[in-house]
């Protein structure tokens, strides 16, 4: 119950921070259309990884940096994985 004057620190934690962060990176940034979508797999990864494995924020981040990583080779013209 939110009350008028009060103030909640546990609502403004970091890994609600990093939550809204993931969400966006994972949906685009330049896009709503994106966000959503990227809010809707965050919360869908994280429904199944949480009954899975107590270490689900590893595995997402492992996931995250797996898809920017992605993304740049692919942005950049040739993909270059292992070097040269």
């Amino acid at each position: 119950m939110l009350t008028r004057g009060s103030a909640f620190p546990q609502l403004a934690s970091l890994s609600q921070s990093v939550d809204g962060l993931v969400m966006l990176v994972l949906g685009g940034q330049f896009s709503v259309v994106g966000a959503f979508g990227g809010a809707a797999i965050f919360h869908t990864l994280h429904s199944e990884l949480i009954r899975s494995t107590p270490y689900w924020r590893a595995i997402l981040g492992g996931a995250l940096l797996a898809l920017i990583f992605v993304r740049l080779a692919l942005k950049s013209g040739r993909p270059r994985w292992f070097g040269r």
